[in-house]
C-alpha cells in the first residue's frame, strides 16, 4: 500500500477538461458524486474536475520522468482512478479519488509494478509519513510524502480509507513548499467525503 500514494505526484501534467456535478447547499463549493467509487465530495466551484490519462510516448514526462509516467499508465490501464479534479491557479493543485477493489488489493503482480515505479521514482517507505486519522467517512490512514517530477518538488498527502474489501484513495498534491498553505483545506475536502 505504501507506493499507491504516488499515483497522484504527476497528475496536473496529466489532465483533460471536464466539468464538476451538481451544487452543493455550501456557497461557493460543489458537490461531485463519483458513482464509480461510491463516494461524494465537495470541492471549491473554482476546482475543475477532468478526465485522468496517461502520458503519451515521447513526451517530456515519459522520458524524463519515467517513473511518474509508468505510476500514471498503471493507474489508467487498470481503472484505478476515479476521479480528478485541480484547481485554476498557477501553482499546480490537484486531488484524485482512488479505488482499489478487493480483488487488485490482493493483486501482488499489479502491487510489483507499482513498487517497481515508485522505487524508479526514488520513493521507498522510509520517506513516508504515516498516521492514523478518523473523519465522519470513517477511519483512514494518512500517508504524506514528497517527490521531484522534472526538477519539481512535490508533496502529496493522501488518505486511505478501508471500503466494502476495498479501499478509497484521496489523494491531494501540491508543489512541496506551498503545501502547508493547503493543508487544512485538503482535510476539509476529506471530510465533506459521503458514501453513496
Amino acid at each position: 500500500m505504501a507506493i499507491r500514494p504516488l499515483l497522484a505526484a504527476c497528475a496536473a501534467a496529466l489532465c483533460a477538461s471536464g466539468s464538476a456535478l451538481a451544487a452543493s447547499p455550501d456557497p461557493g463549493w460543489k458537490t461531485h458524486r463519483v458513482p464509480k467509487a461510491g463516494v461524494a465530495i465537495d470541492l471549491p466551484a473554482s476546482w475543475t474536475s477532468a478526465a485522468f490519462v496517461a502520458p503519451a510516448s515521447g513526451t517530456a514526462l515519459s522520458t524524463k520522468a519515467s517513473g511518474a509516467a509508468q505510476l500514471a499508465q498503471l493507474a489508467y490501464k487498470n481503472k484505478l482512478v476515479k476521479f480528478f479534479a485541480y484547481t485554476p491557479s498557477t501553482t499546480p493543485v490537484d486531488m484524485m479519488i482512488i479505488e482499489f477493489s478487493s480483488k487488485q488489493n490482493q493483486d501482488h503482480g499489479l502491487t510489483g509494478e507499482l513498487s517497481a515505479a515508485a522505487y524508479q521514482m526514488g520513493i521507498t517507505g522510509k520517506g513516508m509519513h504515516v498516521e492514523k486519522a478518523t473523519f465522519p467517512a470513517g477511519k483512514a490512514s494518512t500517508v504524506v510524502v514528497k517527490s521531484t517530477i522534472l526538477g519539481l518538488t512535490f508533496e502529496e498527502k493522501d488518505y486511505i480509507f478501508a471500503h466494502a474489501g476495498g479501499t478509497i484513495q484521496l489523494s491531494f498534491t501540491t508543489l512541496a513548499d506551498v503545501f502547508p498553505t493547503y493543508a487544512k483545506t485538503f482535510d476539509r475536502f476529506v471530510r465533506s467525503m459521503r458514501y453513496l
